[in-house]
């Protein structure tokens, strides 16, 4: 569903252990001119020279490019990922916002209508706004984090 003109600026970045899912050499039988991401680069490199991040699945990685402001456009199964209830709120706000999806295909539909527009996308005021409010709850940055993770890790033995 990605428009055919995107399709060579794609970089696919795999898990670094494939687990013997063949992900990347199925990708390159399906896929012409595809490319991928080394792992030898880190992540936070990776995603410094990427214009816009696409994720399909909740995880770290997610959240660290929410965190880090980087235009992000996530998807995966809504029925096989499930969001505690109390949780639930935050990510229809990423999908009221069309940061999240439900679809591969309508991930691919919005990277391809946005692709050459991407901060102007990003920077809507919602978007932001709803951004914001995500990492506040999910990837909360302060300057003293570290002080903060010590703390709580000396407490956590004294309860």
């Amino acid at each position: 569903s990605l428009d055919i003109a995107y399709i060579d600026n794609l970089r696919i970045r795999t898990h670094y252990q494939d687990h013997g899912w063949g992900i990347r050499s199925r990708l390159e039988t399906t896929t012409r001119n595809i490319r991928f991401d080394h792992n030898d680069t880190s992540y936070y490199k990776s995603l410094e020279r990427c214009r816009l991040c696409v994720c399909d699945h909740l995880s770290t990685s997610a959240t660290e490019a929410l965190a880090l402001n980087k235009p992000t456009i996530l998807f995966w199964n809504s029925d096989t990922n499930k969001i505690r209830s109390e949780y639930v709120k935050y990510f229809d706000l990423l999908r009221s916002v069309g940061i999240l999806y439900d679809s591969p295909e309508d991930a691919a539909r919005i990277v391809s209508k946005i692709y050459n527009n991407v901060n102007l996308w990003w920077n809507d005021n919602k978007r932001k706004n709803a951004v914001s409010l995500f990492n506040k709850v999910f990837a909360l940055r302060l300057d003293n984090g570290i002080g903060i993770w010590k703390d709580t890790m000396i407490e956590i033995p004294k309860k």
